[in-house]
């Protein structure tokens, strides 16, 4: 199978789940299909319980082994058995394993490598020297789709500064919320200023709409910005790629990873950006409601991603 055939496979038995769910769990079933030595995704399921598999599969680190093992149960169910083979106790094992460490609140062996020397202040530094390597288009109104995206990876790293999303920025809409749509949307109002209307994302089912006002230094960023997007674009989202359309999560990622390692020499991503700012305000995390909810998370996950020194 293609990864367009899994994805309708899933899709069929994972009827709850969203579409960056499924995309996640077709992206991990590939990564036990590479363990197990296939190119693509077996039409049979015999492949799931092999030796050779098994094997590589416990030598990885923990928190990919729960990640692995959430796809290979979903999988089991997209073949069409009713049991998941073993795979439903590896998965419980390793969330267990997985909680244990989250809830000790120890720096992971992949945080210590890429923990950067400031923390999440880091972030701010990068984005004043991204600033700099922009100036020549921050008044200039009409640019190329290379210009726009030359732009916008300061514009990426200074939101990240302030407001530690997933990878939801990519599917931030410019425009006001309607009543009824669950999409995530972005826009200034006249005495409010610049919020961000989150309906649409991973935590959305259990937390509702969200609604974040932006700081003042990304309002800052953002009255620049967007004005430059509605006029060289025309997909109505905040952030673009490379040929003028909008911006997928997958190609957000690949920024964020690119420009940190590049400028912090560790490749950071937006998941270890989120315990970066959680555990700059470790103090204020044990009682604050305020940043759980920009991080559209419980109070609990809160204090599992602030990290002890």
């Amino acid at each position: 199978m293609n990864r367009d055939q899994a994805f309708e496979k899933m899709k069929k038995v994972c009827t709850n789940c969203t579409e960056g769910s499924i995309n996640v769990y077709v992206r991990n079933l590939f990564r036990l299909a590479k363990l197990a030595g296939k190119d693509k995704i077996p039409k049979t399921v015999r492949w799931l319980s092999s030796k050779k598999l098994m094997g590589k599969f416990e030598k990885e680190p923990l928190n990919i082994r729960r990640m692995l093992s959430i796809a290979a149960v979903k999988a089991m169910k997209m073949y069409g058995k009713e049991s998941s083979g073993g795979w439903g106790e590896y998965l419980a094992k390793s969330t267990e394993e997985y909680e244990k460490q989250r809830d000790a609140r120890q720096k992971t062996k992949r945080e210590k490598e890429r923990w950067p020397t400031k923390g999440y202040d880091s972030l701010k530094d990068v984005a004043k020297t991204l600033k700099k390597g922009v100036s020549d288009l921050l008044g200039k109104k009409e640019l190329t789709s290379a210009e726009l995206y030359r732009l916008q990876k300061y514009v990426i790293i200074a939101l990240y500064s302030e407001h530690a999303l997933r990878l939801d920025w990519a599917d931030v809409r410019l425009e006001k919320p309607t009543k009824t749509q669950e999409k995530n949307f972005l826009h200034k109002y006249p005495r409010k200023g610049w919020l961000l209307t989150m309906r649409k994302f991973k935590t959305s089912k259990s937390m509702g709409e969200v609604e974040i006002k932006m700081s003042r230094p990304t309002s800052l960023v953002l009255s620049m910005f967007v004005p430059k997007v509605k006029a060289n674009t025309t997909h109505g989202f905040l952030l673009t790629n490379s040929s003028g359309g909008k911006l997928t999560r997958s190609g957000l990622s690949k920024i964020l990873i690119r420009l940190t390692k590049k400028h912090l020499g560790a490749a950071i991503g937006s998941q270890i950006i989120r315990v970066l700012k959680s555990t700059k305000f470790r103090k204020q995390a044990e009682t604050n409601e305020k940043l759980a909810q920009e991080l559209m998370h419980s109070s609990k996950q809160q204090l599992q991603y602030s990290k002890k020194d």
